[in-house]
């Protein structure tokens, strides 16, 4: 849940569009920012106590574990043992402490929830070792991750959170099989309350990162030879989840969009269709693709009815998994039909798109995205051709002198606004 500093800081984003758009006049705008003032940024102070408590947590059961290491060849299995699980019994009874008596102090739950975090893993490695139990790595990240996935819901700690999601996705790496790394899924799943109640751009970006390296290992079993398509999907279904209007604001979309760009700017080249005679497609790999691309264009274009102002970019983003979808079922003909043509022209489209947005909404990021993405297509087709030295340099004089016109038309008509309002 946001607090007032994040309620306060999207309101003011918001007054630019709202002038814009005629909702408000500027110097209503104007009396709000006045009356607000800058808003106190508590994420900045969230992340200091993090730290902090993370550093304390560290440095103390790191001592504790030394101080036990010292003389461990000497103890007895019994001794061993009570030496191993002690510990962990001091954090679970400062935990219930913490709890009673501290429950409102972010820094105290930050604490003990990376201090608890912490002792179960060396409980479990000690009796591990104590009493010789066969397993391996695989096995004991599964176990404390899942002793550790309570704690997000007892303490709502942010470090915890961190370790929990960092450490699913190490153990998602260490499984032994391409199966059982699918079950990263479900216990990012089990976290998902959790974080939609934390709504932390940390987590956010954790969870955004993590998915597309679990996806590696996940998709290889399955969809091997299929990979562009696989990941092409991956990315598109990101870019399309709802959130903040501005893709750069939702970590999940952000990722999306830029690993849409980049995919996209990839099929572009030739040497991608070149090995793309792949073995038949699995009937049930290819239901599942299909749904997942309806699901896509029915929950943007619902999405986009909905709402009261253009979505032209989420429309060119939706049309994405379309094209791969008939590119990857017909990717025998992939000597036929000119498909590096086709993906240029939706990038161009793409980057054409978001930067005629921009200019709309005289969003300099937006407009300044869409030529980022036009650039990086002149790149990537210089790269693809055999065209001459002095085409290359004219070309990017060309692209050069675009930048310097949009930047001066968005300049003049963010000054007009101004005058106006």
């Amino acid at each position: 849940m946001m607090n007032r500093s994040a309620h306060i800081s999207w309101l003011l984003d918001e007054l630019d569009e709202l002038v814009t758009a005629g909702v408000m006049p500027g110097e209503t705008a104007d009396r709000i920012r006045e009356h607000y003032g800058t808003p106190v940024d508590g994420t900045s102070v969230s992340l200091r106590s993090v730290f902090f408590a993370v550093l304390g947590s560290l440095l103390i059961g790191g001592g504790i574990i030394l101080l036990i290491a010292h003389n461990w060849s000497e103890f007895g299995r019994g001794s061993r043992t009570v030496l191993a699980l002690a510990p962990l019994i001091l954090a679970q009874m400062l935990t219930f402490w913490v709890l009673r008596q501290r429950a409102t102090q972010t820094a105290w739950r930050e604490g003990v929830g990376i201090g608890l975090t912490l002792m179960l893993a060396a409980s479990l490695a000690l009796i591990g070792q104590t009493y010789q139990v066969p397993g391996d790595l695989y096995g004991f990240l599964g176990t404390w991750m899942l002793l550790t996935l309570p704690l997000l819901y007892v303490l709502d700690s942010l470090g915890t959170a961190i370790f929990y999601l960092v450490g699913i996705v190490w153990w998602t790496l260490a499984a032994p099989d391409h199966a059982s790394s699918a079950l990263y899924f479900l216990f990012l799943a089990a976290a998902i309350p959790y974080l939609l109640k934390r709504r932390h751009a940390l987590l956010d970006w954790l969870v955004a990162i993590g998915v597309v390296i679990v996806w590696i290992p996940v998709t290889s079993e399955v969809a091997e030879d299929h990979w562009v398509s696989s990941f092409a999907l991956l990315f598109s279904s990101m870019a399309l989840m709802p959130g903040e209007k501005q893709w750069w604001r939702a970590p999940i979309r952000g990722v999306g969009m830029v690993g849409l760009v980049g995919w996209a700017l990839l099929v572009t080249v030739s040497g991608v269709w070149d090995d793309a005679i792949y073995e038949a497609v699995p009937w049930l790999v290819r239901l599942t693709a299909l749904l997942i691309v309806i699901a896509q264009v029915v929950i943007t274009i619902m999405r986009c009815r909905a709402r009261s102002e253009r979505c032209w970019v989420d429309l060119v983003v939706m049309v994405f998994s379309p094209l791969v979808m008939i590119s990857w079922l017909w990717s025998q003909s992939a000597g036929l039909f000119p498909w590096p043509l086709l993906f240029t022209l939706y990038v161009a489209a793409l980057g054409l798109t978001m930067m005629m947005d921009g200019f709309q909404r005289t969003d300099t990021t937006r407009a300044s995205g869409g030529l980022a993405i036009l650039t990086l297509l002149v790149l990537t087709r210089f790269i693809d051709s055999d065209l001459s030295l002095i085409v290359r340099g004219l070309a990017f004089v060309v692209v050069g002198l675009g930048f310097l016109v949009a930047n001066h038309l968005l300049n003049r008509r963010l000054n007009r606004r101004g005058e106006t309002s």
